[in-house]
């Protein structure tokens, strides 16, 4: 499949919060649009490339609401707690309306406190009532299923599962397109204005799916390599050694981002280096091969399809 579309470097966009701070590394929900960093195409959004070149970029993957790019992938560093949250499925988006876009999310855990948890559903025996009589209450923090958290691990984190991402956890986060965001407690903390957040009592309440509690499993990707698949992307880790080269064969749109050395991302169409944090948009018309000059890591996230939506705050 013939393309005139290399592979580009997108420009973070930096977001700092309460609790610590994010890096969305590609996004094309509105309002937080990736751009490209550097080369002849240096400034144009992901929204204008999948409007000039979405067949190219997309492949056979269906694109997200509003034909936008189908994942978004972030890195997350909490130095502080998040809050306890909950996303919508497909079934609780659509009854919930207003905006409301379901989101599935997986994590790969780049570094961890010593004690360090994630909150990846409720115990066992807590049912709608006592979510209810708990909610935006400190008794709500007795009711979660907490889970001891080590550098290296995935986590397949579904619509509908409570969950929170301790603090002294730095990860790499690929989700559907979407931020709807819902908070069940968030620990009487102010928000950068000096306002409590808001919870979202009624969207929260309609959007746990009670007894899923996690780890929950997933696929593995078909690679082999290190990761987690689902229904709406496959997030991979890469490890190369010194000089190894390493085929991406084309099919699907992808997000590559180097976490550590220094990468060259060839194609017939171009190539471009990749340093520490810098993340190459790859078309899924392009077959591109990966080259480390030293030991080098690198996270593949691999649109699947399907939908996504809204922004709001964690």
């Amino acid at each position: 499949m013939p393309t005139a579309l290399p592979p580009l470097v997108l420009e973070p966009i930096p977001r700092v919060l309460p609790w610590g701070s994010e890096r969305w590394l590609a996004s094309d929900l509105p309002g937080a649009e990736s751009a490209v960093a550097r080369g002849p195409l240096a400034g144009a959004s992901l929204r204008e490339l999948m409007a000039r070149h979405g067949p190219e970029l997309l492949g056979p993957v269906r694109p997200a609401e509003g034909g936008r790019f189908p994942l978004l992938l972030k890195l997350i560093d909490a130095r502080e707690r998040l809050s306890v949250q909950v996303h919508p499925d497909e079934d609780a988006a659509a009854h919930l309306g207003r905006g409301a876009r379901p989101k599935t999310e997986a994590w790969c855990v780049l570094a961890a406190a010593p004690g360090a948890e994630l909150v990846l559903g409720l115990r066992p025996g807590c049912g709608p009532a006592e979510l209810a009589a708990a909610f935006g209450h400190d008794r709500l923090e007795g009711l979660l299923w907490r889970v001891p958290v080590r550098a290296g691990e995935f986590y397949y984190v579904p619509a509908g599962l409570v969950h929170s991402i301790g603090a002294g956890v730095r990860l790499a986060e690929i989700q559907q397109p979407s931020d709807t965001t819902y908070r069940l407690h968030d620990f009487g903390r102010a928000g950068l204005d000096g306002r409590p957040r808001p919870l979202h009592r009624e969207e929260g309440l309609a959007s746990v799916r009670h007894g899923l509690r996690g780890p929950v499993p997933a696929a593995e990707p078909a690679s082999g390599r290190p990761g987690v698949r689902g229904p709406f992307f496959c997030l991979e880790r890469l490890e190369l050694r010194a000089g190894e080269r390493l085929e991406l064969p084309g099919g699907a749109p992808r997000a590559l981002c180097c976490l550590s050395g220094v990468l060259a991302l060839g194609a017939a169409s171009g190539r471009l280096e990749l340093g520490v944090e810098e993340t190459a948009l790859v078309p899924a018309a392009l077959d591109a091969e990966l080259e480390a000059a030293g030991p080098a890591v690198a996270l593949l996230a691999t649109g699947l399809g399907r939908e996504g939506g809204p922004q709001d705050e964690r």
